[in-house]
């Protein structure tokens, strides 16, 4: 398991990069890893990944045994991809002892779920920044946080480190996206009345924030209502379309699609290659994907799924 200082909370913000590509032969990474609460990224909870030929080891003093010499190097890049290694049920059911034996807990992805070793690191990261926390934030912080970066980078087939932006919370995330979004009304690139187009799925504090920068900035809102159950991803391409030709009617434009890997409640796993390809096609300015639960759960590669951010 590899974690970091509690100092640096995660989620994950990939940016457009201006250098995005379409790969002749994208590289599909299937994540198989268990998921333990993806949604929740206070801690990079990807199980355990062996780096091959690479290894970063994060140890006591924020530096590695392979890679000290490159800490001041911005765009060092570990030369293998990340590989998943399995852990058994065993191991993985005594990382969560201290959770209530007697109660069965079905909701993940609002709360707990931390891994017993990652509350250990948590605690030793803790007290390795307060017994000098000038030396720590001037001379470990940045590098830590960059080989962070440069794995994540790796794990998700993203074109470049500086495209992997490490922030609060997948909320913030958004609010991040979505406030550029507002700003291209207020200084004019998008007109009045254009639209922005969701998933009637969508988790509730997305839709709050499309609302309160794309609505009160004078964008029009239109939810991509799903049915449920959804039988197939043809029915969730059919709907979608169906949004997108009402956002462009009587001659606006579809500005910004929020579209997300994964729904949070009911959960589905939504086609996001095909909607991203779909707006491509009809013009769509932005692409935003909400992928609070994707990582470790589904395949992610950014490569292949070319939106323009990914949270």
């Amino acid at each position: 398991i590899i974690s970091l200082p509690p100092q640096v909370p995660l989620s994950l913000l990939i940016l457009p990069s201006p250098k995005r590509q379409v790969p002749k032969n994208p590289i599909s990474t299937s994540i198989s890893c268990c998921c333990l609460n993806p949604s929740l990224f206070t801690n990079l909870t990807l199980l355990s990944y062996s780096m091959a030929s690479h290894h970063f080891d994060l140890n006591e003093n924020g530096d590695t045994a392979t890679n000290n010499h490159h800490n001041n190097h911005h765009h060092h890049v570990p030369n293998k991809k990340p590989k998943l290694s399995l852990i058994s049920d065993a191991e993985l059911r005594s990382e969560f002892t201290h959770h209530d034996q007697t109660v069965a807990r079905i909701n993940n992805g609002s709360f707990g779920s931390c891994p017993a070793s990652i509350i250990a690191a948590q605690q030793r990261w803790q007290l390795r920044y307060l017994q000098q926390p000038d030396d720590f934030y001037f001379n470990h912080l940045k590098p830590s946080i960059l080989r962070t970066r440069t794995v994540i980078k790796d794990l998700i087939n993203a074109d470049d480190v500086d495209e992997i932006s490490i922030v609060d919370n997948a909320t913030t995330a958004a609010a991040i996206v979505l406030q550029q979004t507002s700003w291209a009304f207020a200084e004019g690139k998008f007109q009045k009345g254009d639209a922005a187009v969701m998933l009637h799925y969508a988790y509730g504090a997305v839709k709050k924030s499309v609302e309160a920068y794309v609505s009160r900035a004078g964008g029009h809102v239109i939810e991509v209502q799903l049915p449920f159950p959804v039988s197939s991803n043809d029915e969730i391409i059919t709907e979608f379309r169906k949004a997108l030709e009402k956002g462009k009617s009587n001659g606006r434009k579809v500005r910004l699609a929020v579209i997300d890997h994964i729904t949070s409640m009911p959960c589905v796993v939504i086609p996001v290659k095909e909607l991203v390809k779909i707006c491509r096609e009809e013009g769509v300015d932005q692409i935003f994907v909400d992928a609070a639960h994707a990582i470790g759960c589904t395949e992610v590669d950014m490569k292949d799924i070319g939106a323009d951010f990914y949270t």
